[in-house]
């Protein structure tokens, strides 16, 4: 059985008995989200925020998740860790053939562009106006992006409709 990793699809086994971790990285890749994990801001700090946040790694994915953001995504924030931002945050585009940052649309997607603009101009962006399309529909939210360190992005997301629907 052929066994490549998550991350760069890298051929690691051909017989299904390889030196694949956990998550499915190869050895270099692990040691690459270790490096990242090493600088995530604290626990305390992520645990801290009331609204859902994601740390963000250039390649666009989660390294670190709040308990705010995984009570809406329904899992645990460890679970979210390596996954791409649009499957963490419930896309349904996430969903079509390619995956997340694959199919048609998302070259238009603002999330993935903010994060790759602050990514690369190091430049915060605040309350952007965006939707994302999940299974119960079209869900408003506006995102506050800043960097993190040299390579990271903190996302924090704000919910409008829950924000109006709030006496």
């Amino acid at each position: 059985m052929r066994t490549q990793c998550s991350k760069c699809r890298r051929v690691v086994s051909d017989d299904g008995i390889g030196d694949v971790a956990a998550l499915g990285l190869c050895a270099e890749c692990e040691a690459y989200e270790g490096r990242l994990r090493a600088r995530i801001p604290g626990r305390e700090r992520l645990g801290a925020s009331r609204q859902p946040l994601l740390v963000i790694a250039s390649d666009h994915r989660v390294i670190a998740a709040n308990a705010a953001f995984a009570a809406i995504a329904g899992r645990p924030p460890e679970e979210l860790e390596g996954w791409l931002a649009g499957d963490a945050i419930g896309c349904e585009r996430a969903k079509l053939p390619g995956g997340c940052g694959r199919t048609l649309q998302c070259h238009a997607c603002t999330i993935r562009r903010m994060v790759a603009e602050v990514g690369r101009t190091r430049l915060a962006r605040w309350r952007v106006p965006t939707f994302i399309l999940t299974p119960s529909g079209r869900r408003e939210i506006c995102i506050t992006i800043r960097p993190e360190g040299d390579d990271l992005v903190v996302v924090v997301i704000e919910d409008v409709a829950a924000q109006a629907a709030a006496p």
